[in-house]
């Protein structure tokens, strides 16, 4: 015979996050530019960078990025090459993450070569890489466009209260996706900060 504990559901980790000291929560400024939202973040104590915010984007740093902060690449990612450059992906442990005073400890980045993308797509010079998922997947978040700010909220202090409608949302992997319809056709879709685009 086998006690229930061995089959009972394991505690959840300890929060791997503080936010700074008597507060739950945080508000901090963005850009909007082309669509796209830019935050600014320290890393491993330095910075500020200014850094995408994606929904469903992973943490990715810039090779210039990762070299400024001095982190060795740990392993090979599973990208592999990531095209004309000849540049490979590797994972950068970052010891830590702070976005308007929430730190976030021991974060694992992807480096890729796409500074140059967002200077010559975007139009948007100095960005250091991208986060969002690891943000997103912790704290009740609230973007308001029109103001250009963000709050992040603590969770365990969080209750919604508002005459928005809830929906529940499912993951594809990073990206976070709702049901719904158009004209009529039912379907999934994403929620995407990192898109412009519909």
């Amino acid at each position: 015979p086998q006690k229930p504990v061995d089959f009972a559901k394991p505690a959840p980790p300890a929060p791997d996050y503080t936010f700074p000291q008597d507060e739950n929560q945080v508000e901090i400024p963005f850009t909007l530019a082309n669509g796209h939202i830019y935050v600014e973040v320290k890393l491993a104590g330095k910075g500020p960078f200014l850094m995408l915010l994606d929904a469903g984007g992973a943490n990715v740093l810039f090779p210039q990025t990762a070299s400024a902060l001095g982190g060795a690449p740990q392993a090979a990612a599973a990208a592999g090459s990531t095209g004309a450059t000849g540049e490979s992906a590797a994972v950068v442990r970052v010891p830590s993450m702070d976005v308007g005073g929430i730190a976030l400890a021991n974060q694992a980045f992807v480096t890729l070569p796409l500074a140059g993308q967002f200077q010559r797509i975007e139009g948007v010079d100095h960005v250091a890489g991208i986060v969002g998922y690891e943000l997103f997947k912790r704290f009740p978040t609230r973007i308001d466009y029109a103001a250009r700010k963000i709050v992040f909220y603590a969770p365990s202090q969080w209750t919604y209260q508002g005459k928005g409608v809830k929906v529940p949302i499912q993951f594809s992997e990073h990206i976070p996706q709702v049901e719904g319809s158009i004209d009529g056709i039912d379907g999934v879709f994403d929620i995407d900060t990192g898109s412009r685009s519909s």
